[in-house]
C-alpha cells in the first residue's frame, strides 16, 4: 500500500471520527450509525486489500473513502443533505462512480473478467445502476423509518433525480473503466 494511501486513510478517518463524536455531542445521534457503520466499511475494505495484496488500484479505494467522507462529514455533520439540493445530487453520482468502479474491481479480483472493453464497460454501468437502485432502497427503508420528510427530500420526485444522478455517475464509470479502468 503506497504511503499517500496510509495518510490519505488516516486523514479521512480522522475527518470523519470527529464529525461522529461532534454529531454526538450535538445530539444529532440519527447519523452516528450510518457514519460509523461507513467508517467500518471502507476500513475493512483498506485493510483486507493491504493484507491480502489485492490489485484494486489504490485511487479506487480512496474514491470510496472520499465518498464516506461526502456522506458523513459533509452530508450528515455539516448538514449538506438538509440545505443543498445540489449536494444531494453530486453525492449520488460521484457515489455511484465510485461504487461501480469498486464493485468491477473486486470482481476482476475473483473472476477472470473478458470480453471487449465496450462489453467490460457495459458491465461497469450495469453494476452503478444496481449500486445506486441499492442507494434508493436504502434511503427510502431510512425515509420510512423516520417517517419526517427531510427539507429538500420531496418524495417520487426526489427519487427520480436521485435515479437520474446514479445513471450519470454509472455512465462516467462506464466511460472510465472504458478509457482507463480495462
Amino acid at each position: 500500500m503506497p504511503l499517500w494511501m496510509i495518510i490519505a486513510y488516516a486523514v479521512i478517518s480522522a475527518i470523519i471520527i470527529f464529525a461522529i463524536v461532534k454529531m454526538i455531542k450535538r445530539k444529532i445521534t440519527q447519523f452516528v450509525k450510518i457514519s460509523f457503520s461507513s467508517i467500518i466499511g471502507y476500513s475493512l475494505l483498506f485493510f483486507v486489500v493491504w493484507i491480502f495484496k489485492l490489485p484494486i488500484p489504490s485511487y479506487i479505494i480512496l474514491l470510496t473513502m472520499l465518498t464516506s467522507l461526502l456522506t458523513c462529514y459533509f452530508g450528515y455533520y455539516r448538514m449538506l443533505y438538509q440545505h443543498s439540493r445540489v449536494f444531494d445530487r453530486f453525492v449520488h453520482a460521484f457515489s455511484t462512480f465510485s461504487m461501480s468502479l469498486l464493485a468491477f474491481s473486486i470482481i476482476r479480483v475473483f473472476i477472470t473478467v473478458g470480453g471487449s472493453r465496450l462489453f467490460q464497460a457495459l458491465f461497469v454501468f450495469a453494476a452503478g445502476m444496481t449500486v445506486g437502485s441499492i442507494f434508493e432502497l436504502k434511503e427510502a427503508y431510512h425515509d420510512a423509518k423516520k417517517r419526517k420528510e427531510i427539507k429538500e427530500q420531496k418524495g417520487l420526485r426526489d427519487t427520480n433525480m436521485d435515479i437520474l444522478f446514479d445513471s450519470i455517475g454509472s455512465c462516467l464509470s462506464a466511460l472510465f473503466a472504458y478509457y482507463a479502468l480495462i
